[in-house]
């Protein structure tokens, strides 16, 4: 190797990251010319880049960097590099990324590396299915048995970053993955923690089905990272882990199939609790959850105990929303504003998941409880149990096949239109037009005479976007009803 050209390698690794443009282009230009020259040179040169420890980290950085998108990125300009480097310049790779593991001590440098070998470890899988670089994997293993907080998430980052595309070679030649997922999950730091949940999850997105079975064992250590997350006040890592569930229930349902009771539990548990937190993270348990029963309906079908403390928790979600209501929502001075932002998040987000369980678990189940719980909370003083009941109302509309299944809550509805608090109003105008949307000649036939005067006076209403919305109303109404109906009117 020639060291000093080394040498300049090293300064242009400086230099492709100046704030001058200038100085920046004519540092790619040269690296380019190195690589032209002689990559196996080049390649040699990024690896003595990134392991000079008198470098600084930005430098060692920038070398991993170009060493993923030169040889293992889909960014390489050839596909394929790494089989087309020289023999012993994979194994110097390879020896040196080895070596680096056992004595670096800058964390980001051993993520980087951890995050480099995990593709080199898939380039190597991808020219032979059955060789998984075992080396790589001890070392990875011992890693994480260090103690090192630092190399325990390099050796983790490695399996997250590998398993993506090799999961079921590793599942195959790794007799130790249980364990070493049994210890981290629970390690007392609960990001080494979070980082062995993702290293599962990403493993349940990509397993063949029966190699998932053989992890259901650490559900139980999986679901306390969460909870753990919830008494320490780390809403970071809350969040982090209810995405991961989310994921592996979106990927791999049945694995949570046997313990479904207990993880009802636990994640009523942090609903039950999430007062303080975001809505974004109020919402995931609930996310999980419904995840969950769409893919495997009998879970909350078959017990109507859990589908009324789903629907419960759902509906205290629509309940909490601002008291405040601003000038924007009450005169949009934009049409296209009149449908953008008429309803919160939270509210928008029940109502999905109101939809989202009529379509998985059936109306014949979903009705009866939703119905009860809308005239409950319909029922109660509050504006915003008024608001939410009639916004999950409007929801469950186009699974009525009968308009008697709703017919007596009717009045109820058409009575709010008149409400003092004008969001009120909104939900029953709006609640109106999608029995019209969704009913059709049975709801416009039976209830044109209440109807149409109700939102005929909403039409006259004081604030524009309940005006504006009894509008669309009457126009949904009227092109469900028949001629003899609308000439009536």
């Amino acid at each position: 190797m020639d060291q000093t050209e080394a040498g300049i390698v090293k300064e242009l690794l400086l230099e492709v990251q100046s704030s001058d443009n200038k100085s920046r282009r004519e540092a790619e230009a040269k690296l380019m010319q190195i690589k032209k020259a002689n990559l196996d040179k080049y390649i040699l040169y990024m690896v003595e880049g990134f392991k000079d420890t008198d470098m600084e980290t930005k430098a060692r950085v920038m070398a991993l960097i170009l060493l993923r998108r030169d040889i293992v990125s889909s960014e390489s300009t050839e596909p394929d590099m790494w089989s087309k480097l020289a023999p012993e310049t994979r194994a110097y790779i390879k020896e040196q990324i080895l070596s680096i593991f056992s004595t670096e001590t800058n964390a980001l440098i051993l993520k980087k590396i951890s995050e480099f070998s995990a593709e080199i470890a898939v380039s190597i899988n991808d020219a032979d299915r059955k060789d998984i670089w075992p080396d790589l994997f001890t070392v990875a293993k011992q890693l994480v048995s260090t103690g090192n907080e630092g190399q325990i998430t390099a050796g983790l980052t490695l399996y997250i970053e590998a398993l993506r595309t090799m999961s079921n070679e590793i599942v195959e030649n790794d007799a130790d993955l249980y364990r070493m997922f049994e210890a981290t999950l629970s390690n007392e730091k609960l990001d080494i923690a979070l980082n062995s949940l993702q290293a599962v999850s990403q493993l349940l997105n990509t397993v063949m089905p029966k190699y998932a079975n053989n992890f259901v064992g650490l559900l139980g250590a999986m679901v306390k990272i969460p909870m753990r997350a919830l008494e320490e006040d780390d809403h970071s890592v809350l969040e982090d882990s209810l995405i991961e569930f989310i994921a592996m229930a979106d990927a791999e349902p049945k694995f949570f199939k046997a313990n479904f009771s207990d993880l009802f539990r636990v994640f009523n548990t942090i609903i039950a609790q999430s007062g303080e937190l975001s809505d974004i993270v109020k919402h995931q348990p609930i996310e999980f959850l419904t995840t969950v029963a769409e893919r495997q309906p009998s879970l909350l079908s078959d017990n109507e105990e859990y589908m009324k403390e789903m629907l419960d928790a759902i509906f205290k979600l629509m309940i909490n929303i601002d008291e405040e209501i601003t000038e924007a929502w009450l005169d949009p001075k934009d049409p296209a504003q009149v449908k953008e932002e008429a309803e919160s998040d939270t509210v928008i987000f029940g109502k999905e998941v109101i939809d989202r369980l009529c379509a998985s678990i059936g109306e014949d189940v979903m009705l009866p409880l939703v119905c009860i719980l809308v005239k409950t909370t319909v029922e109660n003083d509050d504006w915003k149990f008024k608001n939410a009941g009639l916004a999950a109302f409007s929801q469950i509309a186009e699974y009525v096949s009968d308009l008697d299944e709703i017919k007596e809550m009717i009045p109820t509805v058409i009575q709010h239109c008149k409400h003092s608090h004008p969001k009120v109003r909104h939900s029953a105008v709006h609640c109106l037009g999608q029995f019209a949307t969704d009913l059709k000649s049975q709801f416009t036939e039976n209830c044109h005479a209440e109807v149409v005067p109700a939102l005929y006076d909403c039409m006259n209403d004081e604030i524009n976007r309940v005006k504006a919305h009894a509008c669309g109303s009457m126009s949904n109404f009227f092109e469900k009803s028949s001629q003899e109906i609308g000439v009536n009117y």
